[in-house]
């Protein structure tokens, strides 16, 4: 199972202090920070990259809504609100969030929510790659790679390279970054795909694909928690 990366978001410390104790008895879990406005948010989120984010809906200088809104796309992280309120729960669904908690959080119900987190992520939502005159669904899983070609993105989906007008950075925001990685300026790499990994010169290194092709992986995209994983192959 892979770590489940959380961060909490509350500007009550007893209600934060509640879901730590609830995620302590939670296997594979690791929380990466926590915030108690709206902001804080947001910079947590840009800087940890949390998979799983459980999030209040009434904070000092926004609410929770309004943190998705400035956040914008979240692929590969799953929404939990924890709140006192009730009647925002038709609202928190319409923004596609896995669950919805009422306070005081009963470990029963909290155990039944992180059971959804689990088949969720065993199972990542399709995306919709936009072609002229069509929009084709397909799993994260069936990406190879991504490469930018001016104001298009070639997706590569088995044996064939899906045009889509984007940029490389706002595409691999609908993506899971503990799986895609940004191997050099104009590629995105689906990292189930690597079958080696090779130190060339001046810290770069020469990845080797599946297929046996070759691509190269510049030392300013290659950090230690993304190359470790190869080291004992």
């Amino acid at each position: 199972m892979k770590l489940l990366r959380t961060a909490l978001v509350d500007d009550e410390p007893p209600a934060r202090r509640k879901l730590r104790r609830l995620l302590d008895d939670t296997p594979d879990t690791e929380i990466v920070g926590e915030a108690a406005s709206g902001r804080e948010a947001l910079e947590l989120i840009q800087a940890t990259r949390p998979n799983l984010l459980f999030l209040d809906i009434q904070l000092p200088d926004m609410n929770g809504f309004d943190v998705l809104r400035f956040l914008g796309p979240r692929a590969g992280m799953h929404v939990v609100f924890v709140t006192a309120f009730d009647h925002h729960a038709v609202r928190a669904f319409d923004v596609q969030a896995l669950d919805y908690l009422l306070k005081p959080v009963a470990p029963s119900r909290f155990a039944q929510m992180m059971e959804r987190v689990r088949e969720r992520l065993k199972s990542p939502a399709p995306i919709a790659l936009e072609t002229s005159g069509s929009v084709r669904f397909i799993s994260p899983a069936q990406i190879r790679m991504a490469e930018s070609a001016r104001n298009y993105v070639l997706v590569h989906v088995g044996g064939e390279a899906v045009t889509i007008r984007s940029t490389l950075e706002a595409f691999s925001e609908q993506l899971d970054p503990d799986r895609f990685v940004r191997i050099n300026r104009s590629q995105l790499l689906n990292l189930e795909f690597i079958r080696e990994v090779k130190p060339v010169s001046h810290g770069d290194y020469q990845v080797v694909l599946s297929d046996g092709s070759e691509l190269s992986w510049s030392r300013r995209y290659s950090p230690r928690s993304h190359l470790s994983r190869f080291e004992s192959r």
